[in-house]
């Protein structure tokens, strides 16, 4: 499969019409304007994002536990 620089090409006009114009959050959260500071945080983006960066930072507490007091009832 050849390589094929693309990067110093702009497409970005066509490539960002679709979502612009039929997803309703990724217009939100692209325009400079799309939504006020006090909805970031409910944000659908921002909230999964929290959610796995969180789920992540206990599983890795938990997995400290667990290497630091391992549990006597299981060999």
């Amino acid at each position: 499969m050849p390589v094929i620089e693309r990067m110093q090409k702009s497409g970005t006009k066509t490539v960002l019409r679709p979502p612009l114009r039929e997803v309703r959050d990724f217009r939100r959260a692209y325009e400079p304007d799309g939504m006020r500071v006090e909805e970031f945080d409910s944000y659908g983006a921002t909230v999964r994002t929290l959610r796995a960066f969180t789920a992540s930072w206990h599983d890795l507490v938990n997995l400290m536990r667990d290497f630091m007091l391992p549990d006597p009832d299981v060999k």
